[in-house]
Protein backbone atom coordinates (compact mmCIF):
# COMPACT_ATOMS: atom_id res chain seq x y z
CA UNK A 1 0.00 0.00 0.00
CA UNK A 2 1.33 3.60 -1.03
CA UNK A 3 0.66 4.97 2.66
CA UNK A 4 -0.79 8.74 3.31
CA UNK A 5 -0.29 11.24 0.21
CA UNK A 6 1.57 13.82 2.08
CA UNK A 7 4.18 11.44 3.26
CA UNK A 8 5.14 11.43 -0.60
CA UNK A 9 6.73 14.79 0.07
CA UNK A 10 10.26 15.29 1.61
CA UNK A 11 8.57 18.30 2.94
CA UNK A 12 5.81 16.64 5.27
CA UNK A 13 8.52 14.14 6.16
CA UNK A 14 10.98 16.55 7.34
CA UNK A 15 8.21 18.60 9.07
CA UNK A 16 7.33 15.15 11.15
CA UNK A 17 11.04 15.16 12.00
CA UNK A 18 11.36 19.14 13.64
CA UNK A 19 8.09 18.47 15.34
CA UNK A 20 9.24 15.57 17.54
CA UNK A 21 10.76 16.70 20.58
CA UNK A 22 13.55 13.57 20.67
CA UNK A 23 14.85 14.48 23.79
CA UNK A 24 11.54 14.52 25.62
CA UNK A 25 10.92 11.39 24.57
CA UNK A 26 13.78 10.38 25.94
CA UNK A 27 13.48 12.24 29.43
CA UNK A 28 9.93 11.26 30.17
CA UNK A 29 9.97 7.50 29.22
CA UNK A 30 13.71 6.31 28.83
CA UNK A 31 14.88 7.88 32.02
CA UNK A 32 17.24 10.25 29.86
CA UNK A 33 19.54 7.34 28.92
CA UNK A 34 19.50 7.95 25.10
CA UNK A 35 20.08 11.11 23.37
CA UNK A 36 18.39 11.36 19.58
CA UNK A 37 20.38 10.99 16.40
CA UNK A 38 20.05 11.74 12.92
CA UNK A 39 22.37 9.12 11.79
CA UNK A 40 22.17 4.84 11.55
CA UNK A 41 25.41 4.98 12.55
CA UNK A 42 25.03 6.28 15.71
CA UNK A 43 28.14 5.32 17.85
CA UNK A 44 30.35 3.57 15.07
CA UNK A 45 33.27 5.07 13.38
CA UNK A 46 30.96 5.33 10.71
CA UNK A 47 29.06 8.16 12.33
CA UNK A 48 29.21 11.45 10.88
CA UNK A 49 28.79 13.71 13.50
CA UNK A 50 28.97 17.25 11.34
CA UNK A 51 25.77 16.77 10.33
CA UNK A 52 24.51 17.00 13.27
CA UNK A 53 20.84 16.55 14.61
CA UNK A 54 17.47 17.80 13.88
CA UNK A 55 15.65 20.06 16.38
CA UNK A 56 12.96 20.08 17.95
CA UNK A 57 11.44 23.43 16.22
CA UNK A 58 7.29 23.70 16.26
CA UNK A 59 7.91 26.61 13.91
CA UNK A 60 10.01 25.04 11.11
CA UNK A 61 7.30 22.12 11.63
CA UNK A 62 4.54 24.71 10.27
CA UNK A 63 6.32 26.80 8.19
CA UNK A 64 7.39 23.17 6.17
CA UNK A 65 3.64 22.13 6.39
CA UNK A 66 2.36 25.22 5.01
CA UNK A 67 5.15 25.28 2.03
CA UNK A 68 3.67 21.55 1.10
CA UNK A 69 0.00 22.86 1.14
CA UNK A 70 -1.29 21.08 4.21
CA UNK A 71 -3.39 23.55 5.78
CA UNK A 72 -6.46 23.35 8.38
CA UNK A 73 -9.01 24.87 5.73
CA UNK A 74 -12.10 23.51 7.84
CA UNK A 75 -10.17 24.98 11.47
CA UNK A 76 -10.95 21.69 12.90
CA UNK A 77 -7.19 21.24 14.25
CA UNK A 78 -6.12 19.20 11.76
CA UNK A 79 -4.16 20.30 8.56
CA UNK A 80 -6.16 18.95 4.95
CA UNK A 81 -5.22 19.38 1.13
CA UNK A 82 -7.72 19.17 -1.87
CA UNK A 83 -10.23 17.51 0.95
CA UNK A 84 -7.72 14.99 2.44
CA UNK A 85 -6.99 15.23 6.09
CA UNK A 86 -3.41 14.67 7.06
CA UNK A 87 -4.17 12.07 9.72
CA UNK A 88 -1.62 9.39 9.93
CA UNK A 89 -2.06 5.54 10.58
CA UNK A 90 0.76 4.71 13.50
CA UNK A 91 1.38 1.54 13.99
CA UNK A 92 3.77 -0.63 15.81
CA UNK A 93 3.57 -4.07 18.27
CA UNK A 94 1.89 -4.56 21.24
CA UNK A 95 5.06 -3.82 23.38
CA UNK A 96 4.12 -1.26 26.26
CA UNK A 97 6.88 0.98 25.80
CA UNK A 98 6.06 1.29 22.20
CA UNK A 99 2.93 1.82 22.92
CA UNK A 100 4.12 4.79 25.59
CA UNK A 101 5.97 6.26 22.86
CA UNK A 102 3.01 6.35 20.16
CA UNK A 103 1.05 8.26 22.79
CA UNK A 104 3.93 10.99 23.22
CA UNK A 105 4.67 11.37 19.55
CA UNK A 106 0.87 12.01 19.11
CA UNK A 107 0.86 14.65 21.18
CA UNK A 108 3.47 16.14 19.37
CA UNK A 109 2.21 15.95 16.12
CA UNK A 110 -1.22 17.60 17.01
CA UNK A 111 1.01 20.66 18.07
CA UNK A 112 1.56 21.24 14.36
CA UNK A 113 -2.11 20.01 13.27
CA UNK A 114 -0.64 16.39 12.31
CA UNK A 115 -3.24 13.52 13.11
CA UNK A 116 -2.24 10.09 13.96
CA UNK A 117 -4.46 6.91 14.63
CA UNK A 118 -2.53 4.82 16.83
CA UNK A 119 -2.67 0.99 16.34
CA UNK A 120 -0.92 -1.63 17.94
CA UNK A 121 -0.45 -5.42 16.67
CA UNK A 122 0.77 -8.91 18.24
CA UNK A 123 4.78 -8.69 17.07
CA UNK A 124 4.08 -11.88 14.71
CA UNK A 125 1.27 -9.88 12.86
CA UNK A 126 3.38 -6.89 12.69
CA UNK A 127 6.45 -8.48 11.37
CA UNK A 128 4.64 -11.02 9.68
CA UNK A 129 5.61 -12.36 6.02
CA UNK A 130 4.19 -10.83 2.87
CA UNK A 131 1.95 -13.79 2.33
CA UNK A 132 0.40 -13.93 5.59
CA UNK A 133 -0.52 -9.87 4.91
CA UNK A 134 2.33 -9.20 8.02
CA UNK A 135 1.37 -5.23 8.34
CA UNK A 136 5.06 -3.87 7.54
CA UNK A 137 5.71 -6.13 4.75
CA UNK A 138 1.88 -5.11 2.67
CA UNK A 139 2.33 -1.29 3.65
CA UNK A 140 -0.76 -1.63 6.26
CA UNK A 141 0.44 1.85 7.76
CA UNK A 142 1.81 5.13 7.10
CA UNK A 143 3.83 5.69 9.80
CA UNK A 144 5.32 2.50 11.19
CA UNK A 145 7.54 2.14 14.86
CA UNK A 146 10.29 -0.68 15.28
CA UNK A 147 13.64 -0.98 16.62
CA UNK A 148 15.92 -1.97 13.26
CA UNK A 149 19.46 -3.13 13.98
CA UNK A 150 22.06 -1.06 12.65
CA UNK A 151 25.97 -0.94 12.66
CA UNK A 152 26.45 -1.13 16.37
CA UNK A 153 24.25 -4.40 16.51
CA UNK A 154 24.68 -5.75 13.46
CA UNK A 155 28.33 -5.17 11.09
CA UNK A 156 25.94 -5.77 7.95
CA UNK A 157 23.80 -2.97 8.70
CA UNK A 158 20.20 -4.23 7.21
CA UNK A 159 19.20 -0.64 8.29
CA UNK A 160 21.09 0.23 4.64
CA UNK A 161 21.25 -3.35 3.20
CA UNK A 162 17.70 -4.09 3.46
CA UNK A 163 15.45 -1.85 5.24
CA UNK A 164 16.20 1.17 2.47
CA UNK A 165 17.11 -1.14 -0.49
CA UNK A 166 15.50 -0.23 -3.58
CA UNK A 167 15.87 -4.00 -4.37
CA UNK A 168 14.00 -5.16 -1.33
CA UNK A 169 10.53 -3.51 -2.04
CA UNK A 170 8.09 -5.94 -1.35
CA UNK A 171 5.71 -7.14 -3.30
CA UNK A 172 3.97 -9.26 -5.35
CA UNK A 173 6.90 -10.60 -6.94
CA UNK A 174 9.29 -10.06 -4.30
CA UNK A 175 7.38 -11.33 -1.37
CA UNK A 176 10.40 -11.65 0.89
CA UNK A 177 11.25 -7.66 0.56
CA UNK A 178 12.49 -6.06 3.66
CA UNK A 179 12.00 -2.35 2.56
CA UNK A 180 8.97 -1.65 4.05
CA UNK A 181 9.30 1.90 3.81
CA UNK A 182 9.32 1.85 -0.19
CA UNK A 183 12.39 4.69 -0.47
CA UNK A 184 14.74 3.77 -3.26
CA UNK A 185 17.74 5.61 -4.67
CA UNK A 186 20.63 3.85 -6.26
CA UNK A 187 22.78 6.63 -5.02
CA UNK A 188 22.57 5.23 -1.68
CA UNK A 189 22.53 1.46 -3.31
CA UNK A 190 25.64 1.89 -4.23
CA UNK A 191 27.35 3.70 -1.21
CA UNK A 192 25.88 0.93 0.39
CA UNK A 193 27.56 -1.77 -1.86
CA UNK A 194 31.21 0.22 -1.63
CA UNK A 195 30.94 -0.08 2.43
CA UNK A 196 30.65 -3.45 2.09
CA UNK A 197 33.09 -4.66 -0.57
CA UNK A 198 35.62 -1.72 -0.86
CA UNK A 199 39.27 -2.40 0.31
CA UNK A 200 39.73 1.32 0.81
CA UNK A 201 38.96 2.19 4.24
CA UNK A 202 38.34 5.90 3.18
CA UNK A 203 36.16 4.58 0.74
CA UNK A 204 34.09 2.76 2.89
CA UNK A 205 34.07 6.18 5.22
CA UNK A 206 32.89 8.31 2.41
CA UNK A 207 30.44 6.26 1.12
CA UNK A 208 28.86 5.83 4.91
CA UNK A 209 29.22 9.57 5.10
CA UNK A 210 27.22 9.96 1.87
CA UNK A 211 24.77 7.65 3.26
CA UNK A 212 23.94 9.75 6.24
CA UNK A 213 23.68 13.04 4.46
CA UNK A 214 20.87 11.19 1.54
CA UNK A 215 19.13 10.04 5.16
CA UNK A 216 19.42 13.05 6.47
CA UNK A 217 18.10 15.37 3.75
CA UNK A 218 15.14 12.85 2.42
CA UNK A 219 13.79 11.43 5.69
CA UNK A 220 12.48 7.98 5.10
CA UNK A 221 12.82 7.03 8.50
CA UNK A 222 13.17 9.12 11.54
CA UNK A 223 15.48 8.05 14.17
CA UNK A 224 14.12 8.66 17.78
CA UNK A 225 17.27 7.34 19.71
CA UNK A 226 20.27 4.91 18.74
CA UNK A 227 19.12 0.78 19.78
CA UNK A 228 20.76 0.16 22.33
CA UNK A 229 20.35 -2.35 25.69
CA UNK A 230 16.64 -0.37 25.64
Amino acid sequence: RAGHPALQDVNVRQAIRFALDRQAISDQLLAGTVSPTDSIYAGSPFEDASLGVTPHDIDQANALLDAAGWVDSNNDGTRDKDGVELVLRYSTTTAGWRNNIQAVVQQQLAEVGVGTILEAYPASEFFGAWANSGINAVGEYDIAQFANNTALTNPANVTVYESLNCAQIPSESNPGGQNYTGFCSPEMDAAAQTTLTSLDPQERLDAAYTIQTIMRDNAPLINLFPRGDN
